[in-house]
C-alpha cells in the first residue's frame, strides 16, 4: 500500500512537472521575441533602439528586462527519496508563493512614451492597482510642490488618448449590429447590477470604473470631437441656436384600494402630507436646475464661441501679437461659466430622492446629445485645394461661407478669377472696403469656392510628419 502511494505521488510529481514545463515554455515566448528582437536591432547598429525599445507594446516602449523561470520535479522526488506528505507541502508552498509572486510583480515594466513616463496604472502590481497606490508618486509630487504642471503629469495609456479614442469613434459610425443584440451585452448589464449589492469596497471600485474607464474617455472623446469639428467647420455669422427645454414634471401616486386598509388612514394621512410638503420643494429645485443649467449652457456657447473665433483667427493673432489681449478675454468668459456652473450644484442638496437625479441626468444627457449631433452635422470647409508648389486662381468663384449650399443669386462673389501668384515675389491686394479682398482667404479654405478649383502648397498629412525625431542634436 506505501508503494503504491509513492508510485502515485511520483505520477503526480512527473505530471505537474510536465504542466511547469509546458507553461514555462508558453510563458517563455516574450522573453525569446525580446532575445530576437536584440539580435535584430545589434545587426542594424542601433544604439538608441538597442537601450531603449526591447520591450514595446501599444502603451510605449522600455528598456529590456529579460528572465526566465523555470522548475520542475527534483531527482529526489523522482526517486521516492523524500516522504510524500513533505512533497505534497512542497507543490502546495510552491503553489502559493507562485500566486503570491504573481500578485506582487510589476504587471510590466516603466514603459515612457516621447520621453514621458506613461501612466504606471497598468505597470504596478495587483495589489498596487486594487489600492489605488499607483497614483501615490504623483500625489506626493503634487503636495510637495504645492502645483501640478501638465509637464509634470505622465502620458495617457493608450486607452485613454484621443487619436485612439476618435478612430474607435470613426469606426463606430458605420452601420453595423447594435451592442445590445448581442447577447453577451445583456451578461455585462446584469453583473453591473449585481454587484451593487457588493461591499462598500467593491462599490468604490465600481465608481472608479464608472468614471475613469467610461466616464474620462468618453468626455475626452466627445470635447476632441467637437474641437476637431471647430477647425473643419466653416466661419459662418448668425448662427442659430436652439432655446428651450421640456419641463419636467413629477407624478405622484397616491396609496388607494387595499393600501388604505393595510396602512389606516393616519399613516395614509402622514404619507399624503409628506407628498404635499415635499413636491413643492422638488418643483423648486427642478426649476432652479433647469434655469442654473440654461444659464451654463449660454455660458459654455460663449465660451465655444471665443475659442473657436481665436483658433480660426489664430494666425492674425500671432501676427498681429495679441495673445496676451485674447489670453485674458477667454480666461474672462472661462470664470463666467465657472461662475454659473456654481449653482448648479446646490440642488443637490435639496434631493430626497434618487429619481429625480435620474431624470435630470437624463434630461441633461439627451439635450448634451442632441446638442453635439446637430453640431457634428453642421457644414464643414470643403477642401477644393489641389496641391502644388505655387498659388493661382483659375477661373474660380469664391463666396462668403453659408451654412447650406442654397447660394442667391444677389449674394457677394468674385467670379472668374485667374490669378497666379509668383512663387518667389511680394503680392499686394489692395481694394476698396467691402470689395471682396478677404474672400481670397480661400487660398487656405476660409471661404467657399463655388467653380473651379485652387492651386496652392498644402502641409503633408500628420502621419508623413516627424516632428517627434527632432532633437537638439539634428
Amino acid at each position: 500500500m506505501a508503494d503504491y502511494s509513492v508510485r502515485r505521488i511520483h505520477n503526480l510529481s512527473i505530471v505537474v512537472g510536465i504542466a511547469g514545463s509546458c507553461l514555462t515554455a508558453v510563458a517563455s515566448i516574450p522573453a525569446i521575441r525580446a532575445v530576437i528582437a536584440r539580435y535584430q536591432l545589434k545587426k542594424e547598429n542601433d544604439l538608441y533602439q538597442s537601450l531603449c525599445q526591447l520591450y514595446q507594446d501599444e502603451d510605449g516602449h522600455a528598456t529590456e528586462l529579460f528572465s526566465v523561470v523555470n522548475y520542475g520535479p527534483s531527482n529526489r522526488w523522482r526517486d521516492g527519496n523524500t516522504s510524500p506528505l513533505l512533497m505534497v507541502s512542497s507543490l502546495i508552498v510552491a503553489g502559493l508563493s507562485s500566486c503570491y509572486a504573481s500578485v506582487s510583480l510589476p504587471r510590466r515594466p516603466e514603459l515612457y512614451l516621447e520621453g514621458k513616463p506613461v501612466d504606471y496604472q497598468f505597470t504596478d502590481t495587483f495589489f498596487g492597482r486594487i489600492s489605488f497606490s499607483w497614483a501615490g508618486p504623483l500625489l506626493k509630487s503634487a503636495i510637495k510642490n504645492q502645483t501640478s504642471e501638465i509637464d509634470n503629469l505622465p502620458a495617457l495609456d493608450y486607452a485613454t488618448r484621443f487619436t485612439n479614442l476618435r478612430d474607435v469613434f470613426d469606426k463606430a459610425k458605420k452601420p453595423g449590429e447594435k451592442f445590445l443584440e448581442n447577447a453577451y451585452a445583456w451578461v455585462w448589464v446584469f453583473a453591473l447590477g449585481g454587484s451593487i449589492l457588493l461591499s462598500s469596497t467593491v462599490e468604490s471600485w465600481l465608481y472608479w470604473v464608472a468614471q475613469y474607464q467610461l466616464g474620462i474617455p468618453v468626455y475626452e472623446q466627445l470635447s476632441g470631437v467637437v474641437f476637431a469639428k471647430v477647425i473643419r467647420r466653416k466661419d459662418v455669422k448668425g448662427r442659430q441656436q436652439a432655446n428651450g427645454q421640456p419641463e419636467q414634471g413629477d407624478k405622484q401616486d397616491h396609496p388607494q384600494g387595499p393600501f388604505d386598509g393595510l396602512m389606516g388612514w393616519r399613516a395614509l394621512g402622514a404619507g399624503l402630507l409628506v407628498s404635499v410638503v415635499i413636491t413643492p420643494i422638488n418643483i423648486y429645485t427642478a426649476k432652479r436646475y433647469n434655469s442654473s443649467q440654461n444659464t451654463l449652457m449660454d455660458h459654455r456657447d460663449r465660451k465655444m464661441g471665443v475659442v473657436a473665433e481665436a483658433l480660426q483667427g489664430i494666425r492674425q493673432v500671432k501676427f498681429s501679437t495679441l495673445e496676451s489681449q485674447w489670453e485674458q478675454k477667454i480666461f474672462a468668459v472661462r470664470e463666467a461659466e465657472l461662475s454659473a456652473q456654481w449653482p448648479t450644484f446646490t440642488p443637490w442638496s435639496f434631493s430626497l430622492a434618487v429619481l429625480p437625479e435620474l431624470i435630470a441626468d437624463f434630461v441633461e444627457g439627451f439635450v448634451s446629445t442632441e446638442r453635439i449631433g446637430k453640431y457634428s452635422e453642421s457644414s464643414e470647409r470643403a477642401q477644393k485645394i489641389l496641391p502644388t508648389g505655387h498659388i493661382s486662381f483659375e477661373k474660380s468663384t469664391v463666396t462668403w461661407p453659408t451654412e447650406n449650399l442654397d447660394y442667391k443669386a444677389e449674394q457677394f462673389m468674385l467670379r472668374d478669377m485667374n490669378i497666379n501668384f509668383p512663387s518667389k515675389g511680394l503680392s499686394v491686394i489692395s481694394g476698396k472696403t467691402g470689395s471682396g479682398k478677404s474672400l481670397l482667404a480661400a487660398i487656405v479654405g476660409e471661404a467657399d469656392v463655388l467653380q473651379s478649383v485652387i492651386r496652392a502648397p498644402v502641409p503633408p498629412p500628420l502621419e508623413d510628419k516627424f516632428d517627434s525625431k527632432a532633437t537638439k542634436a539634428n
